[in-house]
């Protein structure tokens, strides 16, 4: 209720200036820097996630339960695994796997809640895309501002997970260190599901990046895969990081029992590298894949001929025709039909005996008796 009363109407005012501000970026392409192009596209994207606030909040109060939940589940969890009253050490094995599977929960939530939302927000971007290059728009510049367009968003859904997050599990490593993991973690997962998306249907691809993101998950080390096949998946490599992070305190005791995930502990820097890595190679993908999409489409078109086709009509007919129903009816009626063939660019007249699959007429107005029929003008695209 407080987002449809609220948030609804900024969403619908965004709506209605977003034709007006298409149309005045589509005329800045021309002669734009490259620089230029990208503020473009970076301001065009942010006003295309303006129309979809309901679904930001949406997104940042997952993000909210699950940093709450998970929070919770890891407090005092470094205590209660090797100390009992009176402070009596016992081993720490029996909590060894549940700490493993803690780091999995935390990493598959995330991914769920950022990768289903990375789809709604690119799933759009195959038109938008296709609309700025034939406007005159890089293909690299438009898909670098769309990207770093969607930082912002990434920023309010990992503040909204980390800090109940970072509160509830009561870590002694700084709040900045888990904000840097999970905002480059998220940052990965919108990667993936932008190749998802660009990739899948749109009905099937928010279902597709929710099964990606559990097996990306399922990598993460609590699951004994080979360490190899484990560390093609950036939740291996945050999960390393996140061990060492939640029981830095007491890393000596779970040193040797993090090996048997394959983590190796105190290697923060190449940790971090790896993941950023994994990113820039995904987000390149996405660029590649995008700019193949908006080849295929152009080629996928074809060279159009425009056909306009006038004549007299006096009574309705069926909205689709054949080419052999349409001339059956131009026949029968007063006069006959002319054809005026304009030919688009460089493409050539065709002939009477060209072959066209579909005839589309819109029904005419029935007209009373005695009235003069009006000429009625028809445009129509072949490929």
């Amino acid at each position: 209720a407080w987002t449809a009363h609220h948030v609804d109407p900024i969403s619908s005012a965004a709506s209605e200036d977003r034709a007006f501000l298409d149309a005045q970026n589509e005329i800045s392409w021309n002669g734009a820097s490259f620089l230029s192009q990208i503020r473009i596209a970076h301001v065009r994207y942010i006003e295309k996630q303006l129309t979809l606030l309901s679904s930001l909040f949406v997104e940042m109060g997952v993000a909210l339960i699950l940093g709450v939940i998970l929070g919770f589940s890891q407090m005092d969890n470094e205590v209660v695994g090797y100390f009992v009253y009176p402070f009596a050490r016992i081993s720490s094995i029996p909590l060894t796997q549940m700490t493993a599977q803690m780091h999995m929960y935390a990493f598959m939530s995330l991914g769920l809640a950022t990768g289903t939302a990375g789809v709604n927000v690119f799933v759009n971007d195959k038109s938008t895309y296709s609309r700025a290059v034939a406007s005159g728009s890089s293909r690299i510049a438009h898909y670098i501002g769309s990207v770093t367009a969607s930082w912002y968003r990434l920023v309010v859904v990992t503040l909204a997970f980390t800090a109940p997050y970072h509160l509830m599990s009561k870590s002694s490593a700084p709040y900045g260190q888990y904000f840097a993991l999970f905002f480059v973690f998220s940052w990965v997962m919108y990667a993936i599901a932008g190749i998802i998306a660009l990739l899948a249907e749109q009905r099937t691809a928010a279902l597709v990046s929710r099964v990606v993101a559990i097996l990306f998950a399922c990598f993460s080390g609590s699951i004994k895969f080979p360490t190899g096949i484990k560390k093609i998946s950036f939740c291996f490599w945050a999960a390393q990081v996140l061990q060492q992070w939640v029981y830095q305190d007491t890393t000596n005791v779970y040193e040797e029992t993090s090996t048997q995930f394959g983590w190796e502990l105190n290697d923060e820097s190449t940790t971090f590298g790896v993941m950023i890595a994994m990113g820039v190679v995904y987000h390149m993908i996405g660029c590649m894949i995008l700019i193949s999409h908006g080849q295929t489409t152009r080629k996928s078109r074809g060279r159009n001929v425009r056909i306009v086709i006038s004549g007299k009509a006096t009574n309705t007919i069926p909205t689709v025709l054949q080419q052999s129903d349409a001339e059956k009816w131009f026949r029968g009626k007063r006069g006959s039909p002319r054809l005026e063939h304009a030919a688009l660019g460089d493409s050539e007249v065709p002939n009477d005996t060209a072959a066209f699959t579909n005839l589309l007429l819109q029904p005419y107005q029935n007209l009373g008796r005695g009235e003069q029929a009006s000429q009625v003008v028809r445009e129509l695209d072949l490929i």
